[in-house]
């Protein structure tokens, strides 16, 4: 079967202060493997901008509910001063799949290990680039934050995608 690939292209991540916001992408990514998982991510480094290069993972075999690893984006460098306090983070992931065979399986932050909310929605991703929001200004993840922890290198999200329809391949861009 033909391998196609997903995009998670130009992560970006608002953390809103009181008064005030930063938005940064990430600095760091890699393949995070899931128990089960049926493809692993490429090319990870190619989600640092939104230029038409993507990460990618082949065809995910076994079905609808077939998934992929995570892929973690990390290092935002973020400054934020160690005094405010945080109301929201958003992040906002580009993605597309032409055959909308795939959707999200798990979107989640990451503070010392993958946690929080998971902001997956049950939505087909878009047959072109697009991007999708999670969280908001008033939104922390089912968690607490100080602004050391949002400035921390290890801060990021944990992303993975799943087939949610028969059909072709899963594919995207």
């Amino acid at each position: 079967m033909k391998n196609f690939y997903l995009l998670c292209a130009g992560v970006l991540m608002y953390v809103t202060l009181a008064a005030q916001s930063q938005t940064k992408s990430g600095g760091t990514f890699a393949n995070f493997p899931i128990g089960g998982s049926k493809q692993p991510w490429v090319n990870v480094a190619n989600v640092a901008t939104s230029n038409n290069i993507y990460a990618t993972f082949g065809n995910l075999t076994g079905g609808v509910g077939g998934y992929t690893d995570y892929l973690l984006v990390t290092n935002f460098g973020f400054s934020i001063p160690g005094s405010a306090t945080i109301t929201g983070i958003q992040v906002d992931v580009e993605r597309a799949d032409p055959n909308l065979n795939t959707g999200d399986f798990h979107i989640q932050i990451v503070k010392n290990g993958i946690i929080g909310t998971d902001k997956s929605t049950s939505l087909a991703y878009p047959a072109a680039d697009a991007p999708q929001s999670y969280g908001n200004a008033t939104d922390l993840w089912g968690t607490t934050w100080t602004a050391a922890q949002i400035n921390a290198s290890n801060f990021g999200v944990a992303i993975a995608a799943q087939r949610i329809a028969t059909g072709g391949a899963t594919a995207g861009r």
